[in-house]
């Protein structure tokens, strides 16, 4: 049940980011249409919790979605910043941090870089 729900929030955050994509200059993989970034909180993607059930739920969604995922597993609270900053900067459609302690520092990084539909 926990798996769909946040499959569900996973594909509604990829489809409200089709309405603001603007073409990027960087080079894409293969039928990648949309490039997601996530950042697990500090467990990684394997710790048979919340970080287990996003990374399934992303994982479905690359397969059946033109998306392109890139992930990291920060090795410390210091480490989901910069990798935050890293997506922001190269421009990615949707960039999903995984745990609640990540929401001011989406946050903080979103004010930093504003998406291109949100500066028109």
């Amino acid at each position: 049940m926990r798996l769909k729900y946040i499959t569900g929030i996973v594909l509604g955050l990829i489809a409200i980011s089709f309405s603001g994509c603007a073409e990027r200059t960087e080079a894409r993989r293969d039928g990648c249409q949309i490039r997601v970034g996530i950042v697990f909180d500090i467990g990684g993607k394997n710790d048979r919790l919340f970080n287990a059930a996003a990374w399934d739920g992303v994982r479905r969604a690359e397969k059946d979605l033109p998306i392109c995922l890139y992930d990291v597993e920060p090795g410390n609270p210091t480490s989901i910043e910069p990798a935050m900053r890293a997506f922001a900067e190269k421009n990615f459609d949707l960039i999903i941090g995984i745990g609640f302690a990540q929401g001011p520092i989406m946050q903080k990084v979103a004010e930093d870089y504003p998406s291109p539909s949100s500066t028109a």
